[in-house]
């Protein structure tokens, strides 16, 4: 189903444009660092945080009925527990997430970062803690390109502006630094942008009472197609193809 068009609501005033200028810049140095190494879990973070919310921020965050409704009565889900998915049901929810975990040697812990306050910070605590359950529900895996993907789908479900700046870094970072990662990297935006604008909001589900369900079972109800072929695929997946393709080395002349 694809979500109706929010009206646009007032805007509170801008934030003095001493205070805009720093936050572009600690967002702009954040962004360089993260291109360069996409792969290190503080580099997101920080990204994340050099945003910066404020309240143009959250009231631009509301217009989107699912963050408004979380934002009206948050709730703290949790990093996943690993050790009940591993005890769902094969072909589940919880099972594919222990999937998709045990695949990478994920540690959901790493996630568990201190909770605060702010509106916005409790939003993002919340995609944090959900985030493992989202690559499960829609099916993309852990590559670079799928999760750039992944996120291009968070961009077309709640316009989060973090996850843009990451699409931004995979999109630079391959036009830049790794060409060959050009073409998979657009397929997967244009992929998660068609696939999170049909299906239903994910943004505030509580995926506890779900995990021991058919997965195939949460995903219509949600309205989610999966991807599938080389964007569902675990990079130690990938990793391990590209050994295995590697030619043996020419023997030496005596």
């Amino acid at each position: 189903m694809t979500p109706q068009p929010q009206q646009s609501a007032a805007r509170p005033p801008l934030l003095s444009l001493p205070v805009r200028v720093f936050q572009g810049l600690r967002a702009l140095v954040a962004f360089a660092r993260t291109v360069r190494n996409p792969e290190e879990l503080d580099r997101i973070f920080a990204l994340a945080d050099a945003v910066g919310p404020d309240a143009q921020a959250e009231a631009e965050a509301r217009q989107i009925p699912a963050v408004a409704a979380f934002l009206d009565a948050p709730f703290q889900q949790g990093v996943v527990d690993l050790d009940r998915c591993r005890a769902c049901p094969p072909g589940s929810l919880g099972a594919e997430v222990a999937r998709l975990l045990d695949g990478i040697e994920g540690d959901p812990e790493v996630l568990d970062r201190p909770v605060q306050t702010h509106a916005l910070a409790r939003l993002q605590r919340h995609v944090e803690e959900t985030h493992d359950v989202w690559h499960a529900v829609t099916g993309f895996g852990t590559t670079p390109a799928a999760e750039v993907g992944l996120q291009a789908f968070y961009v077309a479900q709640i316009e989060a502006p973090p996850s843009l700046w990451i699409v931004l870094v995979g999109l630079v970072r391959a036009a830049t630094l790794d060409r060959a990662l050009m073409v998979p990297m657009l397929e997967a935006v244009s992929q998660g942008w068609r696939r999170g604008r049909q299906a239903r909001a994910l943004f505030g589900v509580d995926w506890r009472p779900l995990l021991s369900r058919p997965l195939a079972e949460v995903r219509a109800e949600l309205g989610v197609a999966p991807v599938t072929g080389a964007l569902a695929q675990l990079h130690t997946e990938t990793e391990v193809a590209l050994q295995v393709a590697e030619p043996a080395p020419l023997p030496v002349a005596a």
